[in-house]
């Protein structure tokens, strides 16, 4: 097989997920079987958690509230129940369409004159 122009890998290997298909299916049935705890464990983390800790020189004991952090539980939990969709609203302001019959330029977006060609 050829070397096709934008493909990644060479000719004759395999694609990462064949390569790694037996490794990739484990690590998921893995994920899958503890994702009742991941899901606790998520809400949780939401809320914080309180942090005990004992500073080993003073010996004073520090009680704080850990602030959340979700996302290795968030990817996790995507891996198997897949990311949700996104939805991005776009608004396009200054828009100027090409027409190839139209000699004149582009208008600038701004605000600034027109540059004059010599033509």
């Amino acid at each position: 097989m050829p070397f096709v122009k934008g493909q990644p890998g060479g000719p004759g290997r395999r694609p990462k997920a064949q390569t790694f298909a037996r490794s990739i299916a484990r690590a998921e049935k893995r994920i899958a079987a503890s994702l009742p705890a991941l899901i606790d464990n998520m809400l949780t983390l939401a809320s914080g958690v309180l942090v005990e800790e004992t500073n080993p020189v003073t010996q004073k004991t520090q009680v704080y509230r850990k602030p959340p952090d979700r996302q290795a539980n968030e990817y996790l939990i995507n891996r198997i129940l897949g990311k949700p969709t996104e939805r991005n609203d776009v608004t396009i302001t200054d828009a100027w369409i090409f027409d190839p019959t139209e000699t004149t330029h582009p208008p600038p977006t701004n605000g600034a004159a027109a540059p004059v060609l010599d033509e």
